[in-house]
């Protein structure tokens, strides 16, 4: 991938705090931020630590299940005492990565499941959100969401994961409005199907996207780097998932929703 927008990134921020860095997109954002500089001060909010390759003195980790209910006050005290460890005081960004999914009809989902999934996909991102927004306006910086293309038109068959998605880029787009003017943007990050644990952790026995289709977790960053030197508030990662967006928008969404629950329910049959 080409770093020149990473290293902007990285040389205008004071430090970074990201969820769900310990695989997939979230990790790939620690990796390329530590290869540009390896003493960039970055706060990861998960479950585990990622295994990294490179020394990462400056990564600070947190152990929190994102799915519960939030322990605000500890999170407060942890981003707080992490960003008071940094000597430069600049841009902080906040990247919601962690999300996760569950495939089958709505009711063959046990509604636990789903209800930690809102809370992972919707109510984490807003909460954590509101704790670091009043430090995001006043130094400088963004809130990076990661959605998915999945937002784009109703998921039969993943029904209740592509809803907190249309959530989230709806949320971006309309909060990024509410902070016109001020020091902070949010940037709604789509990325159609990527090589991440995300099938498999959904419930699939293998990725159902044809690797045409596909992307890795490098290109989506890239994505967004490009997108955010760019101040844009949305980005599309990957051509062939701008087209099939641009195509959807033509059809009603009763049609998208019948045409999705085809697709979907095809590759169930596999």
């Amino acid at each position: 991938m080409s770093d020149l927008h990473l290293k902007q990134f990285v040389s205008r921020h004071s430090a970074l705090v990201v969820t769900g860095g310990s695989s997939g997109i979230g990790k790939c954002f620690i990796e390329q931020s530590l290869n540009v500089d390896h003493n960039f001060p970055i706060c990861n909010l998960s479950r585990s630590r990622p295994e990294l390759e490179m020394e990462a003195h400056a990564l600070t980790h947190h152990a929190v299940d994102l799915a519960q209910p939030l322990p605000t006050d500890q999170i407060r005290r942890w981003v707080e005492d992490f960003l008071a460890k940094v000597p430069n005081k600049g841009p902080v960004t906040l990247i919601n990565n962690s999300g996760v999914g569950a495939y089958g009809k709505f009711d063959d989902i046990d509604i636990d499941r789903q209800i930690k999934m809102i809370q992972l996909n919707v109510s984490a991102v807003v909460h954590l959100s509101a704790l670091l927004l009043p430090i995001i306006k006043d130094r400088g910086g963004s809130i990076i969401n990661i959605a998915s293309t999945a937002a784009f038109q109703p998921t039969p068959e993943l029904t209740t994961y592509g809803a907190t998605k249309s959530f989230l880029l709806n949320w971006s787009l309309a909060l990024n409005e509410d902070l016109r003017g001020s020091k902070a943007k949010v940037l709604c990050v789509c990325p159609g199907p990527t090589a991440t644990n995300f099938f498999k952790a959904a419930g699939f026995h293998q990725s159902p996207v044809p690797n045409w289709a596909g992307q890795t977790s490098d290109q989506v960053v890239d994505a967004t780097m490009q997108a955010w030197a760019k101040q844009r508030s949305l980005v599309i990662s990957g051509v062939s998932n701008k087209l099939l967006v641009m195509a959807g928008a033509c059809f009603p969404r009763t049609w998208l929703a019948h045409l999705s629950g085809r697709v979907l329910r095809s590759i169930r049959r596999q």
